[in-house]
């Protein structure tokens, strides 16, 4: 738990910090038949369209357990 917790921490810093520092880039991402644009109160704000160009979505593999615990510790170290 302390790992995960101490990973989630680091992130939201990082996120924090790029946001402080001006980055607002719309990289939603696409897992499967979902997007995180389905259910986004922000969509009419951002605007995001794949038929425009430079757009895209990230695409999220699906990762057994052992894999996110291993990205995570890399991450970490």
């Amino acid at each position: 738990m302390d790992l995960l917790t101490s990973y989630v921490q680091n992130k939201i810093k990082n996120m924090g910090e790029e946001i402080l520092e001006g980055s607002t880039l719309i990289n939603p991402y696409e897992k499967g038949n979902y997007t995180a644009c389905d259910y986004c109160p922000y969509k009419v704000v951002c605007r995001f369209d794949e038929k425009g160009p430079g757009y895209r979505f990230r695409r999220l593999k699906n990762l057994d357990a052992d894999k996110v615990w291993e990205k995570i510790r890399g991450e970490e170290d």
